[in-house]
């Protein structure tokens, strides 16, 4: 895997430096979808990591993909929904990736010959994209690419609780531009490929809280010195990172699991999902603390982060849904082996 994946460390310094300009600076919620990254990010490819050249993607793979998103943390485009929902699913499908912005949904839906009708729930930036890669759940999973801009489709805007756009995106009687039937699989693949980037941005963003939180500290001076030469800052700040650190370790062993054989690998993503959600919350209160109060203002870019280890930690299933799934998955097993992966 190393031999394979050296590059990482040059995708990760070309995504730090495309995303720097484009980070949030306060904590003020800004909706609008950030154009221009989205077409730096699509002319380098970084938005097809996971799709074959076939279908107009890069030729990478999921790790590549969460290694930008890492870097993506406060970023406004639906990065993940396409890279990690849309890329995959369409390259299963033979169906070329759309130009301009597009995002992910997937829902029940009712078809009616070439025409399909139905609601999508918290769909990414649904009010700024061309198009919808919809995912119709049922017997016969089927992938649709859905204009946004066609006759039929109507979008009622919503956010999470980062201020983040989360829309309801209603179909009436609308005919895709392109479709096709998935496996029998491609539901939980999906959904685990939803919580996996859910994990992924959530370790990406406890990161950036740290060497926020060290910067903070190591600058602001108390009693005549600076706040990370008392002790218990000290103990707090190597938790927190402690903390963020398993964060890291969970969603990079659940990318990996992934990556070798899907089939497998929900136990690994269950478990990156439920510790990642689980952490966000020590993560954002020992943050908070060495902050006191100017993180909580909107002045202040800390509560940008920490609004969205909030919002993701409930995205794709938070950590009891997650933790009642590896319970069922090991009922009945050899938990030595489950923990282990030895036979």
């Amino acid at each position: 895997m190393t031999d394979t994946h050296e590059h990482l460390d040059d995708l990760r310094d070309a995504a730090k430096g495309v995303v720097a300009s484009h980070l949030a600076v306060d904590a003020h919620p800004d909706q609008s979808l950030d154009r221009a990254l989205w077409d730096e990010l699509e002319t380098l490819g970084f938005i097809g990591l996971c799709a074959p050249e076939s279908v107009g993607g890069s030729d990478g793979d999921l790790l590549d993909a969460a290694t930008v998103l890492t870097e993506l943390t406060t970023a406004r485009i639906p990065y993940a929904e396409a890279a990690f929902l849309a890329a995959p699913a369409l390259a299963e499908a033979g169906l070329k990736l759309p130009t301009g912005p597009f995002t992910a949904g997937w829902a029940e839906l009712t078809v009616d010959g070439d025409d399909v009708s139905g609601q999508v729930q918290r769909v990414a930036y649904a009010r700024d994209c061309a198009s919808l890669v919809l995912l119709g759940t049922g017997a016969a999973p089927t992938l649709y690419v859905i204009d946004l801009t066609a006759a039929g489709v109507s979008i009622t805007n919503g956010e999470n609780l980062a201020g983040e756009p989360r829309d309801t995106v209603s179909l009436e009687q609308v005919t895709p531009i392109a479709s096709a039937q998935l496996g029998e699989a491609a539901v939980l693949n999906w959904e685990l490929r939803g919580a996996l980037s859910r994990s992924v941005a959530s370790a990406g963003v406890a990161a950036a809280i740290v060497d926020q939180t060290v910067q903070y500290v190591s600058e602001r001076v108390q009693f005549g010195r600076a706040l990370i030469k008392f002790q218990v800052v000290q103990h707090s700040v190597a938790r927190m990172a402690a903390d963020a650190a398993a964060m890291q370790v969970a969603a990079t062993s659940a990318t990996l699991a992934m990556l070798e054989d899907p089939s497998t690998a929900e136990p690994m993503v269950a478990m990156a999902k439920g510790e990642t959600a689980i952490l966000s919350r020590p993560v954002s209160a020992a943050a908070h603390q060495a902050h006191g109060a100017i993180g909580f203002t909107q002045e202040h870019v800390l509560g940008a982060l920490t609004a969205r280890l909030w919002a993701w930690r409930d995205e794709f299933g938070n950590e009891r849904y997650w933790h009642q799934c590896l319970g069922e998955q090991a009922r009945g097993q050899d938990l030595w082996q489950l923990i282990t992966g030895q036979k």
